[in-house]
């Protein structure tokens, strides 16, 4: 499924998506920095996207602005900002 979602984030925003974390063992979960303890990658619905990685620049407020759009478009149970995270990322599920 997640790949399904994958594929409608990438049409909508028109690039390459990149997914950083999809699904994590109970195990790898509790190694996780920053993991929720009941996290949905545990039951294989949530991912982690970020825009394609430019070798000069790290992407823009725009590009993930436009991520964050397109995701909104798949119908997520739960979406973060951007900037929830220090690593600036995406969290998606579908629960």
């Amino acid at each position: 499924m997640l790949f399904v979602k994958r594929a409608q984030i990438q049409e909508y925003a028109l690039y390459t998506v990149r997914i950083t974390s999809g699904y994590r063992c109970p195990h790898i979960n509790a190694m996780t920095p920053g993991a929720a303890a009941q996290s949905r990658h545990m039951y294989g619905d949530a991912m982690d996207l970020t825009p394609p990685l430019d070798r000069w620049s790290p992407p823009s407020e725009a590009e993930f602005d436009r991520l964050h759009d397109a995701a909104a478009q798949t119908s997520p149970s739960y979406i973060t900002d951007w900037t929830t995270y220090s690593d600036h990322h995406l969290h998606v599920d579908y629960r």
